[in-house]
């Protein structure tokens, strides 16, 4: 459902351009969305951090983990039932059990946030092996956002698609995601039972295995060789695909394919990053967001100039040879130094309960 958008929103922002006449319509479509979209979320999403409410059992801790709902019925309640409440809650972000005198909560507040890190993120993104599975992440989200950047003026001027034909053009590629996302949890699971195998592990369904003794580096890059490799030359053909004005089937079934691989590479190692971070697994998170949004932004401000300097065809085979070279060369360092690099910086002790995925619930948040 998270990649729901990717289908529906470039052929909504097609329809509304189409029929009215104007990209503006488009925008005002987004600031709807969006509107209604948080009113939703925030009040009636709860808070699900584990370190915040364990497995549902905890209540969360101060008013800013609360919903909106939640709130707006403190409102309507007695008096002492309120004052019951707001002292259960608060007593609860100071150890304290049961009802007593009301806490200090403006003191309380300064100590919450005391606790946040905010150099946690941008300390992570310079250790080796992090600043190698960051890449590896924020490439493949880069280079698949060079599709959905281009697709406009391409189906425009290659094809002359008008406003819906160009919305109605992003559905092969949301497709592929869609269908990456649902494979690659199959494909992290299936590799790494094949790399315990290998080392003699027996896998610990109940407790969770020692990610300090299991490489987890090596079992989530086993099969990004083959992906990789599929994907570079697949840039490559996508470029002078386009460069020479084949039929339009030949660059949306590319499409699919990248929205597919890209996929695959994103999500398998958005999951090392927190594998690698079990116990911050909100700032690994936070450091993956950064990467490869500023990573996207670099290479959509780049399109255009080096389009128009060497055109379409060069610019998707030097996107092809770079992500190629150096994503292979990361996952290289990764395999066969990762593991060693993780002891080295001391991570603390961790487990993972289920072969494809992190335990923590932020891994699919980071997606």
């Amino acid at each position: 459902m998270s990649n729901f958008g990717v289908n529906l929103g470039p052929l909504l922002g097609g329809l509304l351009a189409f029929r009215s006449d104007d990209f503006e319509w488009a925008f005002w479509g987004l600031v709807a969305f969006g509107s209604l979209s948080l009113l939703v979320l925030g009040t009636f999403l709860k808070e699900t951090a584990r370190n915040v409410v364990g497995n549902g059992d905890q209540c969360p801790k101060g008013w800013w983990a609360w919903t909106w709902w939640d709130i707006f019925t403190l409102r309507f309640k007695s008096p002492a039932r309120t004052e019951h409440i707001l002292r259960e809650k608060a007593n609860q972000d100071h150890g304290i059990k049961g009802p007593t005198e009301r806490p200090d909560l403006a003191a309380s507040w300064k100590r919450t946030i005391a606790k946040i890190e905010v150099g946690s993120p941008f300390r992570i993104v310079f250790y080796k092996d992090t600043a190698l599975t960051l890449w590896m992440a924020a490439s493949a989200y880069a280079n698949y956002y060079c599709i959905q950047a281009s697709n406009p003026p391409i189906y425009k001027d290659i094809y002359h698609f008008n406003e819906l034909e160009i919305g109605l053009a992003y559905l092969p590629g949301g497709a592929g995601v869609v269908l990456g996302a649902y494979a690659n949890g199959k494909l992290m699971d299936r590799n790494y039972a094949l790399t315990a195998k290998e080392i003699g592990h027996e896998i610990d369904r109940v407790t969770g295995d020692d990610l300090d003794i299991f490489p987890i580096e090596r079992a989530r890059v086993r099969s990004c060789w083959i992906l990789l490799s599929i994907s570079s030359c697949g840039w490559v053909g996508y470029g002078w695909a386009l460069e020479k004005s084949v039929h339009v089937s030949v660059p949306l079934i590319l499409q699919l394919m990248h929205g597919f691989l890209c996929t695959c590479l994103l999500q398998t190692f958005n999951a090392l990053l927190v594998d690698i971070f079990p116990k911050n697994p909100s700032a690994a998170a936070t450091s993956g967001n950064i990467t490869r949004c500023a990573l996207s932004a670099l290479y959509v401000a780049l399109l255009q100039p080096l389009v128009n300097a060497i055109g379409r065809g060069w610019y998707f085979t030097l996107l092809g040879i770079t992500s190629g070279l150096v994503g292979g060369f990361a996952l290289f360092l990764l395999r066969t130094k990762g593991h060693q690099w993780r002891k080295q910086r001391g991570t603390p002790p961790s487990t993972t309960t289920v072969q494809g995925t992190p335990s923590s619930d932020t891994g699919s948040k980071a997606n």
